[in-house]
């Protein structure tokens, strides 16, 4: 969901913020709040977790962005959009939190389980994109049989799926490229990185986010044409 704040919504935006470090939710002010401006205040908050260095105001952000989506969801339970960036912000929270993140992990999962459930187009297929990478960069192993562990059939399921929402947003080709690549299909994947190289390349001033990306990109390409 990609709006346009306007200077009204900017100064409410401020005003609710400035109490929530200290709050478990939004300010009672937030509750007239319509669907677009709790999704998008998630949304951001989470762009601004991905970008930022700094590994403490990373989580505070994404605990911004989770707090901003239960709100959300609580006044509209059936918006897709509210538990996808619950999702997104819980990833990123536990991506610098670490412990405790199996227990983030089927948050996740149960939030984009149920955003696909409402909306699967949602962001080019992105609660998918998320199952996908979950799946497919998780650890194999874990100490208790509930666990999350790595499934390389589940990856390529969920990756399928977000391709076919979107075969040209870039994640989603990402994704693919790494199913690809796990699976030993060097010549395919190979096909799929260099067309996202190239693609990276038009980009002008890369985000931190982004250039994550391009380097597993970068990553991806040397590995499947050395085994090409």
């Amino acid at each position: 969901m990609k709006c346009k704040l306007e200077i009204g919504f900017l100064l409410f935006l401020i005003s609710c913020q400035a109490t929530l470090k200290d709050s478990l939710k939004p300010p009672a002010q937030c509750d007239t709040w319509k669907i677009e401006n709790l999704a998008y205040a998630s949304q951001k908050a989470s762009e601004d977790s991905m970008n930022e260095p700094i590994p403490q105001k990373k989580m505070e952000y994404a605990k911004k962005g989770i707090l901003w989506a239960n709100r959300c969801i609580h006044s509209f339970p059936d918006s897709a959009a509210c538990y996808y960036y619950r999702a997104v912000n819980t990833g990123l929270y536990y991506k610098v939190k670490g412990l405790g993140y199996q227990g983030g992990l089927k948050e996740i999962i149960a939030d984009c389980e149920k955003s696909v459930s409402l909306d699967p187009r949602f962001e080019a297929g992105g609660a998918y994109r998320v199952l996908g990478n979950i799946y497919l960069k998780v650890p194999s192993f874990a100490l208790s049989k509930n666990s999350i562990v790595k499934d390389s059939e589940r990856a390529k399921h969920y990756a399928r799926a977000a391709l076919d929402v979107d075969s040209f947003d870039l994640e989603n080709r990402l994704l693919w490229a790494q199913v690809l690549l796990e699976e030993g299909k060097y010549e395919e994947a190979k096909t799929y990185f260099k067309s996202l190289q190239e693609d990276y390349a038009k980009i002008v001033n890369l985000t931190s986010h982004q250039k994550e990306n391009s380097e597993q990109i970068q990553e991806g390409l040397k590995r499947s044409e050395k085994r090409s």
